[in-house]
């Protein structure tokens, strides 16, 4: 079901941007991977800047996402899926061109940008807001998640961010292993200012570090740490961090 304002989590006043998000039902002892397809965002606006974001959503929810499916070239109908359909002949083109807007495992975050940078979204396209979760208990759950997106106008804004998912595909953990260390890297093409970073692991990940790397050596400052895979943390940096 589609969130537009509710008790649980009210919208922001009109004009100060708004609400997307999703309630689904999660029955006990199994594994609810519920799709939203929105077709456009609940705005008149034809371009929203996004400048803060915050979230509100049952407790150990285990991912959601919400991504643009401009570059997929998908066309789902609006509407309610299961995820697992959903990706079954699209995971590729999904997982690789979604630009992800916002996402999170904790029940609630809030995300400032600095003055006058946006998140500048195009309203009229297609979103997918995501949510999975492991109802482990004895009775179904009601899942609720959703998010606030505040704006500003397009006069105050002064620059855009970008953001994305950096994955390592090629895990390859020897037989009776311990300790055994995976990485992978990002080299940027031009100079960024990195205004935050998340981890994203299952279970058999024991640590997650990110370190800085000049194109030969690998820092020995550890940037971003999170040792407790079901609840990474957002780590802000202010003023951001400059990478060449």
């Amino acid at each position: 079901e589609e969130g537009t304002s509710n008790s649980y989590f009210p919208a922001p006043e009109e004009g100060e941007g708004f609400q997307v998000g999703l309630t689904v039902n999660a029955p006990a002892g199994e594994e609810t991977w519920a799709c939203l397809v929105i077709d456009g965002l609940p705005t008149d606006d034809q371009f929203t800047f996004i400048n803060h974001v915050e979230h509100k959503q049952t407790d150990f929810v285990h991912h959601m996402d919400l991504m643009a499916l401009a570059f997929t070239n998908t066309d789902f109908e609006a509407g309610s899926y299961d995820c697992e359909d959903l990706y079954a002949e699209n995971e590729q083109t999904i997982m690789d061109d979604g630009v992800i807007l916002y996402a999170s495992q904790g029940a609630n975050e809030t995300v400032k940008l600095p003055e006058g940078i946006v998140a500048e979204v195009p309203a009229a396209t297609k979103f997918l807001y995501e949510v999975h979760y492991v109802n482990t208990s004895d009775q179904d759950i009601e899942v609720k998640s959703y998010v606030n997106a505040y704006t500003i106008p397009g006069e105050e804004v002064k620059g855009n961010i970008w953001g994305g998912p950096v994955r390592d595909r090629n895990i390859n953990i020897p037989p009776m292993a311990e300790n055994h260390i995976e990485w992978t890297r990002c080299v940027m093409t031009d100079d960024v200012d990195v205004v935050f970073l998340s981890s994203h692991t299952h279970e058999l990940g024991k640590n997650f570090q990110v370190r800085s790397f000049d194109g030969e050596t690998v820092g020995e400052e550890v940037l971003y740490e999170n040792p407790v895979w079901e609840s990474p943390y957002l780590q802000h940096f202010d003023p951001p961090l400059h990478v060449k």
